[in-house]
This record gives structure tokens, sequence and C-alpha cells, in this order.
């Protein structure tokens, strides 16, 4: 809590398993329940203290958001959100809550709750977005962006944080297509700057004026020159009197850094280095405390290698590398300047990861600050504390994390803040230090193996820690999970959160858990994730994105699925505010097409690269227009030759269908038409030989999505595919199967109809069925020549279908009625046999086998699930066990030839426990995620699959499995 050592915290200290909200004062020793008590509604992880100490606002499973005093003393105040405090602490801050859950609206509401809501963005309208906020220090003034008066364009506006006075516009009148697009709020001053192209259309530059509004705009950079713009990233002083930003001021394309006085000459004085051909200033832009210096990263050199640096703002001496040049490998992670502007603190990533401090001033070089860490040790976070600094390591023994704290300086030896952890004792990763640096708070079970408590110490250990929460109780733990996981030849790549919660990581183990995990990269950057993964069609390499070294940019790695080497970035340095987009792996595993905003910010470009980083990005498709035409999504064609995307690059706001040859050899062509002012490519399927497009588009009337079919060589104009359509009838879903038929849903959202009809456009859509029906949905076989389906007509329940993809003969019924929440996705054994999971009519619920010519009737081939995949030899099936509409037991599998009764491969799950996802490995080895109970951890698990006499080892019993 600010000013107080006391501490709030979440335990289930009264109810096990039910989470509460608790206070202790270590003065007076006195504990308080903050929540009322309640046998069923757990406060939820992510409470907040108020910036004046006063209150704590949290939520809990009822969705609401409650105030109440730090100390107890009274009931707590319903609120409408949380999203930010004043700097007082007298008002929260929010968006929406009450009418929609997107960023149309902003409010604020007094922190004790004592008056309603304030409705700070004014009328609500549909199209309302309020993306940003900042308060001014006196906490009297909301500063906001948003498009409150016109849907397409951006301004920024001021407002009375209660709501006493409408929002005023602070940007001078724009014109049409112009807008604002960030601001920047120094909040001593009470000085708004922003970015906005409110002179010339296109070219962005910086402009300031008062939070109040009283006083025109003045632009406060020079006048940019035709073809140059200010970038989206940059920093303004806490007291008003320099903004500091990137800029292609002197060379067109190259962005460097400047900075100019607010109120001067508009003279820009430039803080980067000189730049070598290909060298780029990134930004990550950090203005120290006192406002007389800047710390950034750049490229000077172009070779890849992104180093700190650090320079003054009136220019008086040059830039400063703060550290020795980098070698291959190495990144620099995190960054923290001190609180009296004297140091810089950073992670720098190689074999380890090492917490250095450097002079801010480029004195002295960068050093560690801590020992020589053990063999694997890496520093994993660090916070400041004052004077000193506090960091999470496994410095003396390996995979053993502790916390430690040293002088900023190194100008002692750092010492660890506790005694050495027992074995099996862990320090959880959320550790948070006071305000003021002289104490910090961390949870861990020092006591008592897994009873995780609060304890408080003195960061420079002076005095052992004390434990604050109540004896007895333990304080929530973050419990990490394993989100998904792909088999790799002797090896499964996974990820989660089980060395921090909630930041998602990249590992790979051994099947047979004959070895523990390995981190397929350096520790991630606080809230940083894995975003998602690819394995290669081989096994051996995994291809997978991250924001990894900053907070939200996004990159691209590749690395081997083994472990055995670190992963390798498949772009060179991103653009300050850059960050990797949509991306695909192509269908043989050797390239990677991925969108990226790499070369300026906010204009999202279409690369390829090689899938194992052996050489660099190849730009396909260089826009037309300086400021605006990005790639929203694409894929390979499934030849691997081509790449299909959309783009507005033709006009801005306007999402088109492109395609490009993988090698560059020519110009991207265009192959939709959207016509209606406010159209645009909603999505798109390619057809299996690579030779047609079908696409989903409102092309000839905004809002009313159409499909349409085109040559992938743009040999022919597009086509429409669909029957007319009127009112509220749309084209819902859609694929491509052989002989280039078409297979479409369209009608009303409760009414829809299945037709297929030639990618050409030759002939009209035909009907599946006649009469009134209503089709749910559909599948394809894997070679495109028949269609699966299930509709209703007039009939309790789902009656499942099977036809030519023509739809040259009727659709032949193959069962039902079905239910519709009983019926799983459909496993094709070839083009004419299907396994599915129903509850039919007379039978019994379970796994059955039909023919899709209705030729056999279907055959019940067990009785535990639903049908999941199969081993890659085709012999073993496996089955998710679920009995019911929840119920799921575990994993089952089975030879699909009926010589064995089915197998229970994982532990018998009791609700609400159950089976996430399953795969096959090679040798029938099966890979799944399950949890073990109602608040225990996703977990990966492999089991063997040998159903052969005498050699069950266990597949029947506990023995097999592994974690």
């Amino acid at each position: 809590v600010p000013g107080q050592e006391r501490v709030v915290y979440l335990a289930d200290g009264d109810t096990d398993g039910l989470f509460e909200l608790y206070s202790h004062d270590p003065d007076t020793r006195a504990f308080a329940r903050l929540a009322p008590p309640s046998n069923h509604i757990s406060v939820h992880p992510g409470f907040e203290v108020d910036p004046s100490g006063r209150r704590v606002v949290y939520g809990n499973n009822s969705f609401g958001r409650w105030s109440v005093p730090v100390e107890g003393n009274a009931p707590p105040a319903a609120l409408g959100g949380l999203a930010g405090f004043s700097p007082d602490g007298e008002y929260v801050l929010y968006h929406d809550g009450q009418v929609n859950v997107q960023r149309r609206e902003l409010y604020s509401q007094r922190t004790d709750g004592s008056a309603p809501a304030n409705r700070l963005s004014g009328a609500f309208a549909l199209h309302h977005n309020v993306p940003a906020y900042a308060v001014t220090a006196d906490s009297a003034r909301v500063v906001f962006l948003g498009n409150l008066r016109a849907p397409d364009r951006f301004e920024v506006f001021g407002v009375p944080i209660d709501g006493s006075a409408p929002f005023l516009a602070l940007n001078a009148n724009l014109g049409p297509n112009k807008n604002v697009t960030g601001f920047e709020l120094a909040a001593e001053a009470a000085l708004v700057v922003y970015r906005a192209d409110q002179v010339l259309d296109e070219t962005f530059e910086l402009f300031a004026v008062p939070a109040r509004g009283r006083a025109p705009s003045l632009r406060v950079t020079p006048p940019m020159p035709p073809d140059r713009d200010v970038d989206g990233e940059f920093r303004v002083t806490t007291d008003g009197t320099h903004v500091v930003f990137l800029a292609d001021f002197d060379t067109p394309g190259v962005r460097e850094l400047y900075a100019v006085s607010i109120g001067g000459a508009q003279l820009a004085v430039k803080l980067s280095p000189p730049l070598e051909p290909g060298g780029s200033v990134l930004g990550a832009l950090q203005l120290a405390p006192d406002g007389r210096s800047v710390v950034y990263r750049a490229d000077p050199e172009g070779d890849g290698l992104v180093e700190l640096f650090a320079a003054k703002l009136d220019g008086s001496t040059p830039p400063q590398r703060l550290h020795a040049a980098l070698a291959p490998g190495q990144t620099i992670a995190h960054s923290e300047i001190s609180a009296d502007s004297s140091r810089v603190l950073f992670l720098l990533q190689g074999e380890s990861v090492e917490l250095l401090g450097a002079p801010l001033d480029g004195s002295a070089p960068a050093a560690p600050v801590h020992p020589p860490l053990v063999a694997g040790g890496d520093v994993v976070r660090f916070e400041l504390a004052g004077e000193r600094v506090v960091y999470r390591a496994d410095q003396e023994v390996d995979e053993v994390l502790e916390l430690f704290s040293v002088p900023l300086d190194a100008s002692a030896p750092a010492v660890r803040l506790h005694l050495p952890l027992a074995p099996g004792r862990t320090i959880l990763p959320d550790f948070r230090v006071a305000a003021d640096g002289r104490a910090l708070g961390f949870l861990a079970d020092l006591l008592e193996g897994e009873r995780f408590e609060v304890f408080l110490v003195a960061s420079d250990g002076s005095e052992p820690p004390r434990r604050v929460s109540a004896a007895g109780t333990t304080a929530y733990q973050p419990v990490g999970d394993v989100l998904a996981m792909a088999p790799a030849g002797d090896f499964a790549v996974y990820t989660a959160d089980q060395d921090r919660d909630e930041v998602v990581e990249l590992y790979t183990v051994q099947r047979d858990g004959s070895c523990g995990p390995v981190r397929l990269h350096s520790p991630a950057v606080d809230e940083g994730d894995v975003s998602a993964f690819v394995v290669t069609p081989d096994e051996r390499r995994v291809v997978f994105s991250s924001d990894l070294e900053l907070d939200a940019r996004t990159e691209l790695y590749t690395a081997p699925s083994d472990g055995s080497a670190p992963p390798v970035k498949l772009h060179g340095p991103l653009v300050a505010g850059g960050a990797i987009g949509a991306w695909k792996l192509s269908p043989d595993g050797t390239w990677v097409a991925y969108a990226a905003d790499a070369l300026r910010d906010g204009q999202v470009e279409l690369f390829r690269a090689p899938a194992d980083g052996s050489a660099p990005p190849v730009r396909l498709d260089p826009p037309p227009h300086r400021t605006f035409g990005s790639v929203n999504t694409l894929e390979f064609a499934p030849d691997g030759q081509h790449v299909v995307y959309t783009s507005d690059k033709a006009r801005r706001g306007r999402f088109e269908l492109y395609i490009v040859p993988l090698d560059g050899s020519a110009a991207a062509r265009r192959l939709s038409s959207i016509a209606a002012l406010g159209g645009d490519v909603l999505d798109f399927r390619i057809g299996l030989d690579s030779s047609h497009v079908v696409y989903r588009a409102d092309q000839d009337v905004d809002d009313l999505p159409e499909l349409y079919g085109v040559p992938l060589d743009g040999s022919a104009a597009p086509v429409k595919l669909n029957e007319p359509l009127t009112g509220n009838q749309h084209v819902w879903d859609y694929a491509i199967g052989a002989g280039d038929r078409v297979v479409f849903t369209s009608g009303l959202a409760f009414l829809r109809e299945i037709r297929s009809v030639p990618v050409d456009g030759s002939t009209p859509p035909r009907r599946f069925l006649s009469g009134l029906e209503q089709s749910f949905d559909f599948w394809l076989t894997p070679g495109g020549t028949r269609v699966l389906f299930r509709s209703r007509s007039g009939v309790i329940g789902l009656t499942l279908y099977g036809a030519p993809i023509d739809a040259a003969s009727p659709p032949v019924r193959l069962d039902g009625p079905i239910h519709k929440y009983a019926f799983f996705h459909p496993l094709f054994l070839d083009e004419d046999t299907v396994l599915y999971f129903a509850g039919t009519t007379g039978g019994p619920p379970g796994t059955y086998r039909t023919r899709l010519d209705g030729s056999v009737p279907p055959a019940h081939i067990d009785g535990h699930g639903a049908p999941r995949g199969l081993s890659p030899d085709g012999e073993l099936l496996m089955i998710y066990g679920s009995l019911g509409s929840i119920q799921n037991d575990g994993l089952y599998v089975l030879p699909l030839d009926g010589s064995a009764p089915a197998r229970h491969l994982s532990q018998r799950l009791v609700f609400p426990a159950r089976v996430f996802a399953g795969a096959f490995a090679a040798g029938g080895d099966v890979l799944y995620i399950a949890s073990q109970g109602r608040f225990g951890p996703h977990e990966l698990y492999a089991s063997v699959a040998d159903l052969a006499p005498g050699r069950g080892g266990g597949i029947d019993g506990s023995a097999s499995r592994v974690r």
C-alpha cells in the first residue's frame, strides 16, 4: 500500500478454495477481511490499490467491480469498472462496462463509489472508439483520443474529470481524410502534444496545445518536407519543455532520433548516431526522470544487432552506446533508468541472461551487477528499489530461483533476501517493491511446502523476511497451464505459463519424460507471451511468434524443436512501434510468409523468409503509398508457389484480394473488384489444385456478404456464385472441393440452405435439399468429392446426409435425429467412410461408422465418446471419453479393425476434470493435455499406445502415463 507497510493479499484464509481479500498492518498486527464473506464468490487476481493508499478496487465472480477502504472499516461500494486511477486516487477511469463491451465510451467515477459514473465521451454512438486517455498531474482533466465527431476521423479531446463540462476538441479543425494518430501528455505542465497530418494530408507532424484548450495548437516540430513524417513513437518531458521524436527528416525513409524545445525556434537536435546503409533507430524511447536524457535502441551498422544508447536532449554530447559491442545472438531486453537519472539497468540475453548496469552518461562500460551465475543460470526479472535493484535469478543453483538485492552501482556485493531455499520450495515470480524502495513483498512456501504465504523484507537485506499473511492460510498462488502442444519427433513442443503466471513461453520435452522441459528461448519480459507456434512437417523445427523482448511488439522466431540451438529471428530490425502480424508456414515447411510494419510504423507489408532463418527476408509487395496499405490476412496456395492475401494498398480502409509469387518474380495482382463504398473482402478459400480462389465480400452492396470466384492467375474477372440475396440474407460458410465445385450455405441466420455451384459460375447454384430446411454446417471429404452435412426439416434434432459434391443426385440420409449438442466433428477415413459421435434413435451414444453413399447402416463401434484422431499408420483411433454434454472421463485408444477393446490411456477423470487436447506422435504414442481436478492445472502427459498382447505396459493402468 503506497506510503504504508500495510499489505493487501488474496488468500483462501477462511474457506479452502474460496479466495478472498485481506489486509494486514505489520505495526498493529491487525488483519481484516476486506470483502464480505461468501460461500461461492471468489475475488479475482488483479486487484489494485489506489495511488493515495486509501482504497482497494477488486473484481469477483459476480463480474462486478468494488471499492473498499484498505483498513476494512467500511463495506465495499460498487463501481462501474477500472482501467486506471487519477494521480490523487480520487477517481477511477474505465471504458464502457455499462452499455457495451468495446472501447466506445469513457467513464470516470469517484473511487469510493459515492457518486454515479460520469460519461466523459458524450452521447453514445455505435461508431465511437476511445482507444487512449491520460490524466493531468492535478487530477483535474482527462485527455483522450476518439472519433466522436466523425466515424473516420480521430481527434484529441479534453474534459473535466468530474464531467462538469462537455468535452472540447484540442486539435485544430482537420480537413477530409486527416487524423490525429496519438498523443502524449506532459502531466505536470498540462500540455498535450499530438501527432496529426493537420497541415498536409499524409504528412504527420507534432503539435502542442494546453490540456484546457484555451489557446490554439502550435506546431512544435520543424516543417516536414514532402514525403517525410514524424514517426508514431515520441515522448514529452513531464515539465512540457522538450519532445523527443523519430522522423525521416534528413533522409527519406531513414528514421533518426531528434529532440526539440517546445515553444522554441523549432530547431531539431539529432540525438542518434550516424547510420550505416541499412542502419536504423528502433526507438523504445525512455526519458530520464530529470527530463535531460533519453535512452533508446538502434542498429547503426544495419547488422541486425539492436543496441542500447543514451543521449542528452540538448545534444551537448554525442550519443553513447551503453555497453560493449554485442556478439551475434545477443539481445537487449528490459531496461530501466534509476530515479536519480544517473544509471541504466538492463537485461542482456545471450547464452544466459545477465543484469547489467551502466552510467547514463556513458562514462563507464556496462557491467553485471551480480556475481557470476551458475551454469544454466539466468536473471528472469528485476525491479528498481531506490538506490538498489532487486532481482530474481537462479544465481547459485540452476533452476532454483531466489531473490537478491544489490546497489545500483554494484559498490557492494549482492545479498540474498532470504535463507537458501530448501529442496522443493519456491518463491513465486510476483514480487512487489514498495514505492519508497525500502521494502518488498513476495509469495513463497518458506515455512511449509506448498503453503504459499506473503512475506515482507527490507530491500537491503538488513532484516530477515517477516510473514505478513495470517498464519495457517494459503495466499493465492498463480497456477500455470499447458495451453497447446504438438508432437516433434522424439519430443513434444508446448506452450505454458509454467515459470511465471500468465507469461506464456515455449518449451520442448522428450516424450519419454527422461529429461525435464527445456525452454526454447530466453525468458520473456513481463507480460510477454508466445502467441502461436507451428512445428514443420519434418518435425525438426518450430516457428513461433512472441513479444519476448518488448511487451506488445510481436516478433517471429525459428528454433530446433529439440532445443539444441537458440532461436533465430526470421526478420530484420523492426521500426519503432513495428510488429509482426499474420504469418503462415508453407505446405512443405521451407518458407514463412508474414506481414509486418517493419519499415514504417502502421504500414504492414508482406515478406517471405526461409523457415530455418538461413537467409534474410524479402519484401514481396511494396505498397504504392507512403502512409497506408496494410496486409491483413494471408495464405499459401496449396502448391506453395504463391501467397494470397488481403490489403488496403489501393484505397485506405478497403481490403481487397491479391496474389503474388513467393519468389517475387512478378508484381502482385489484384483478384477482387470491390465496387461498393465501404466494401471489403472478408475471407477467402483457395482451391485444392491452386487454380481458383473463392472469397466472401460485400463487393456490390455494403454490408451484404456474397460469394465470388476468380482464377488465381487473374485470367478472368470475379464471378458472383450465390443466388440473389435480399434483406438480412447472407452467405455464411463455404468450401472448394474437387472438380472446382464450391459448396456454401446462404439465407437467413435461422434458415440457411446448402448449395453447390461451379467455381466459374457457369451454371446456377444447385440446392442439395428441396423444401423448407435449416442446414447448420457441412464438411468435405479429404479429396473434396463428397459432402457430409446435417439439416433440420420440421423435426426435433438433426438429420445427417451424404451427397456428391456437385449435388447431381439427391443426398442420402445417413442417420438421425441427432441432437445438436451431442454431435462432434466427423473423422473421415477415406472418400467413402466417416466416423462420428451421436446419440441415435434406438441406439446408444458413442462413435458410429458409416459409408457416405448410405449403402450400409451406421455401425456402433465404441461407447466411450467421440472420435478425435487416427494414428499415423491409420490403425489406431483416439476417443475423447464423453457420455454426456459436459462429462469427459478421459482418453481412450482402440484398434480401428476392432481386434481389441478400447483401452483407457489417461487416469479416469471425474467432472469437472477433463481432457482438453490429444494427438498421436510417432510410433502410436499419445500426447494429451488434461486437468486432474476442479482447480488443477492443465498439464501435458504422454502414454504408450501399444495394444499388442502382453505389451499393455500400463496403457490401461497408471504405469505408462508420464507427465
